[in-house]
């Protein structure tokens, strides 16, 4: 059983852990297309927005992680 559960633990720890290697790969790959399409000025706003979106998810997601796993050990279903 706990085999089981490690083996699963591992395979799904590994994926989330690619989903975010992809992420940062595929911002590695768009530089290059990025520094030829926009003008200096652009960036900024480019890179304003990066940082506005990032703040923005940070703030929705804070605490909710937390409160997913509080609220899932306080219920009776043993499922």
């Amino acid at each position: 059983m706990a085999r089981r559960l490690f083996v699963q633990l591992s395979r799904e720890s590994f994926l989330y852990g690619l989903s975010a290697a992809a992420s940062k790969l595929a911002g590695l790959i768009l530089v290059p297309l990025y520094a030829r399409a926009l003008l200096k000025a652009e960036f900024g706003t480019l890179d304003l927005l990066t940082t506005s979106a990032g703040v923005l998810s940070s703030l929705l997601i804070l605490g909710l992680d937390t409160g997913v796993a509080l609220r899932y050990y306080q219920t009776e279903d043993p499922d």
